[in-house]
């Protein structure tokens, strides 16, 4: 079974947002669909829309995917390509993911990294949702960094990742985003029940 975000799974705002994208792309030659509208917009405009959405400053964060702050399980079963260095070979490690976006993800783990290494990991998305269940992917070593009493920062970008997985991480980040905007009203506002 596919597991696809639909255009009525979304958001108010979201809905608001890709609405107006799609009767703006409308009026050129061909028109789209919502569902056009919505890979779309998820494609060309979600980055910048979540941006302005978070409070995210012009300059505070210059990747070009937002990350989003949460504790994931990691598991690195193979290097694909070692980097030049004479590190050693990893495998089999574990870690936790601390933050993560649609373009990679930073991680804790007991050992270094090499810089520019190719891994194999897997990513549990089971413990946010079960339905999800976790993803492969290879990703590239951009940063390996320590950050004391034994541990190691990591940061890395997706180098390969399946469409089926990628649909997965997708979907998680749609979630995850609901989710923290939802968590934001009733901050702001209190539940919607007035408890």
């Amino acid at each position: 079974m596919k597991k696809r975000v639909t255009f009525e799974d979304l958001s108010k705002d979201i809905k608001e947002a890709i609405e107006a994208y799609r009767v703006a792309e409308s009026g050129s030659d061909a028109p789209i669909d919502r569902e056009q509208a919505m890979d779309a917009w998820f494609r060309e405009r979600f980055e910048s829309w979540i941006a302005d959405r978070m409070g995210t400053a012009e300059g505070e964060n210059k990747r070009r995917h937002h990350r989003f702050d949460i504790e994931l399980p990691l598991s690195i079963s193979d290097t694909i390509i070692e980097s030049s260095g004479e590190e050693p070979h990893v495998s089999d490690l574990l870690g936790t993911i601390v933050n993560i976006s649609r373009g990679g993800f930073y991680f804790f783990a007991p050992r270094a990294v090499p810089v520019s290494s190719i891994l194999r990991v897997t990513i549990d998305f089971s413990g946010f949702d079960p339905g999800l269940g976790s993803i492969e992917a290879l990703a590239m070593v951009m940063r390996s960094e320590p950050k004391g009493r034994g541990r190691f920062g990591i940061g890395v970008m997706f180098s390969s990742i399946y469409d089926d997985n990628r649909e997965s991480l997708e979907l998680f980040i749609f979630k995850h985003l609901a989710y923290r905007m939802h968590a934001s009203q009733d901050a702001e506002t209190g539940p919607a029940d007035g408890r």
